[in-house]
């Protein structure tokens, strides 16, 4: 067990295995927590929007993604097993939080629930490789 200090709705998470480098989000306060997988020590942190629902790390372009409820995928950029810096910030739609990254064919998956003004769909991203 390794505790994340001063965070709560610690759950979706990821994996470096290159760099031993365990990415976690956290709800309150929204941030990217990165964590040395061998030590437990919180190396890293990066403000994120709110609701985070799911986490990938993507080791052909050393790329962190983060979907959350608040209606953005966050791309945050690692190099060299360097804390993770903010690549760029797309925004989606309200409450689309569940997502899936498929590296190997260079897609991003994520879920839009139906609203008042939509039916519920899938949106697809290109991602840019390394």
């Amino acid at each position: 067990n390794w505790p994340v200090a001063n965070a709560t709705g610690v759950y979706p998470m990821a994996l470096d295995e290159g760099h031993h480098i365990l990415f976690v989000a956290s709800r309150q306060p929204s941030r990217l927590i990165s964590i040395n997988a061998t030590s437990g020590a919180q190396i890293a942190e990066a403000t994120i929007p709110g609701d985070a629902d799911d986490v990938f790390f993507d080791s052909n372009n050393g790329c962190v993604y983060v979907s959350s409820g608040e209606g953005a995928i966050t791309v945050l950029k690692e190099v060299n097993g360097k804390a993770p810096t903010l690549e760029e910030s797309i925004q989606t739609y309200p409450g689309a939080r569940t997502s899936f990254l498929s590296a190997s064919v260079g897609l991003y998956f994520i879920a839009v629930p139906q609203s008042e003004n939509s039916s519920a769909m899938a949106v697809v991203y290109h991602i840019r490789g390394g």
